[in-house]
């Protein structure tokens, strides 16, 4: 990680993130028919590396989803099959333009990705 320098989004409340955002709950609601199963079936974001054209990792899918909203947060989505989740906010990166948020699910046993600012609210953060 880089230095530890916030990120201010669109108009919307800045909550200054060090080193990482511990325990923040994520929650939401699925049709009783998939809530078995993992979110990945339905599919998935990728993020392009901006120094090659891999990609780091998937996490959410649902187009709903919001994180950080204010000190609570709820978002309609779901994550390897599970419906509320803690969940860390570790760093961001821009590629190509948009911001990149490294979470990591600590309800699903450490499961990881990159979600973009699109499906995120209030956040700020450091660089990877």
């Amino acid at each position: 990680m880089k230095s530890l320098t916030s990120r201010f989004m669109s108009a919307a409340t800045v909550i200054a993130v060090s080193a990482g955002l511990q325990g923040v709950l994520l929650s939401g609601t699925a049709q009783a028919a998939d809530a078995w199963r993992p979110c990945q079936t339905a599919g998935s974001y990728w993020a392009p590396n901006d120094q090659d054209s891999a990609p780091w990792g998937t996490f959410f899918i649902n187009n709903a989803t919001k994180l950080r909203q204010t000190a609570s947060t709820s978002a309609s989505a779901c994550a390897e099959g599970q419906r509320s989740h803690v969940v860390d906010l570790h760093c961001y990166r821009i590629v190509g333009g948009v911001y990149w948020n490294y979470v990591r699910d600590n309800t699903t046993g450490g499961w990881a990705g990159w979600v973009p600012d699109s499906q995120l609210s209030t956040v700020s953060g450091v660089p990877c």
